[in-house]
């Protein structure tokens, strides 16, 4: 596996000059305007992958040479480094934070170094959680998906925090048993380590069946910044995947779609996968009765994901005696109706008598048709949804991007 990032614009003009043609004619013969090619070539902007693939049937270059100096012929795949992404300043703000007497560990954190990875991975395969896991409902979600995506429509799968992207291998998969030829596969994660097997894992079948991948690694809390790398110059289908219950340990799932979704497509389609609420009632006491999380008796499976949520104090903070795990109930922030979270904490108690404490998890459960609802005046209409799963433990929901309904008080910018 090769890293690269840089390079794009000394390739091309490293090729015109070898043989003689002007910018011009390169951007005429890509479909291109000459400012844009200008601005490739100086550095100053980084084309999407159509760009790219425009380009390189301009000049009959190999894309992957063009974009990442290696070539598709060869064995070498890549992944490239996401504008502004740096792991250091991630991993300087995380020892900061603990440095700290009390503070909430990101998501990002946990996976930053690789046995954050591994023991994410032993928690994928420890038997209980396995259950929940082998159980997803990829056949109806394939139906779900070939009912509203044509089968000759050009079509980008993006994986958002794909981790070892098992899940979107098996859709492209299954994609492709259907009949569907022209797709690409976009994978982004935090973690190198997930985002390397993701690339080995895809590597024999997605060259076997010429699909295009890209592989991020990046924070996609900071998607804005380079969501022009999953855009296109010419209309293409994206099904967004958020596997992994990705979505509900987002902090405000709310602001992340309005801020970070904005550059999606009228009609592209959003997959969620989000633990499923154990009750639509919102009392109190009989969500702890029906929530089997909250249970007083722990399960091995909690075992192991306790010591993936404690993974980056464990590693970072020295002198430790005990480390104390609570688990609560807060319905207070949770922004979409008949949602509820469970908030995991973590007391730690130092060998100096001083004591710390974090938030190391939090993730929100949903109510199938209030999600629906409240989506729909996001702007995502709900196609299909499915529960999974041990007493219904997990939900999909598959979304449709529409122009959101107007709010109260305003009409629509095309009514008379």
């Amino acid at each position: 596996m090769t890293w690269r990032f840089v390079g794009l614009a000394e390739r091309l003009l490293q090729f015109r000059r070898t043989n003689r043609i002007s910018s011009a004619e390169i951007a005429r013969r890509a479909g291109l305007t000459a400012q844009t090619l200008h601005l490739i070539e100086r550095g100053k902007v980084m084309p999407s992958t159509e760009t790219i693939e425009k380009i390189a049937r301009a000049t009959s270059l190999d894309p992957g040479w063009l974009a990442f100096g290696v070539s598709n012929s060869g064995l070498a795949r890549h992944i490239t480094v996401a504008p502004g992404f740096d792991s250091d300043a991630l991993v300087t703000d995380l020892l900061s934070l603990l440095r700290a007497n009390s503070g909430v560990i990101d998501d990002v954190y946990k996976y930053l170094d690789s046995t954050g990875a591994h023991e994410w991975r032993a928690l994928l395969h420890q038997p209980d959680f396995s259950s929940v896991v082998s159980s997803f409902p990829m056949t109806e979600l394939i139906e779900a998906l070939v009912g509203i995506v044509d089968v000759n429509d050009p079509v980008d799968l993006v994986g958002l925090g794909c981790g070892t992207a098992e899940r979107e291998m098996a859709l492209v998969k299954r994609l492709v048993a259907r009949r569907r030829r022209n797709l690409r596969l976009h994978l982004l994660d935090i973690s190198v380590s997930l985002l390397g097997a993701a690339v080995q894992a895809s590597d024999e079948y997605c060259r076997s069946h010429s699909i295009p991948v890209l592989a991020l690694l990046g924070n996609f809390h900071n998607l804005p910044e380079f969501a022009f790398l999953l855009t296109g110059d010419s209309p293409r289908r994206r099904i967004i995947t958020m596997f992994g219950l990705t979505f509900s340990n987002l902090d405000n799932e709310v602001q992340f779609l309005r801020r970070s979704m904005g550059w999606v497509n009228h009609e592209d389609i959003l997959v969620l996968d989000v633990p499923s609420a154990a009750t639509e009632s919102s009392d109190r006491s009989e969500i702890i009765r029906r929530d089997k999380t909250l249970a007083r008796k722990r399960g091995d499976w909690q075992s192991v994901a306790y010591r993936f949520l404690t993974g980056p104090i464990r590693r970072n903070v020295d002198g430790i005696a005990e480390i104390k795990i609570q688990t609560d109930l807060d319905q207070a922030s949770c922004v979409i109706p008949g949602s509820y979270a469970i908030v995991n904490r973590a007391r730690v108690q130092l060998l100096s008598g001083e004591s710390k404490q974090f938030v190391i998890g939090y993730s929100k459960r949903y109510d199938l048709s209030k999600l629906a609802s409240h989506m729909d005046g996001e702007g995502w209409k709900l196609i299909n949804g499915f529960h999974y799963g041990p007493d219904n433990y997990g939900l999909v929901g598959v979304f449709q991007r529409h122009d959101p309904r107007p709010k109260r008080g305003r009409r629509p910018k095309n009514a008379q």
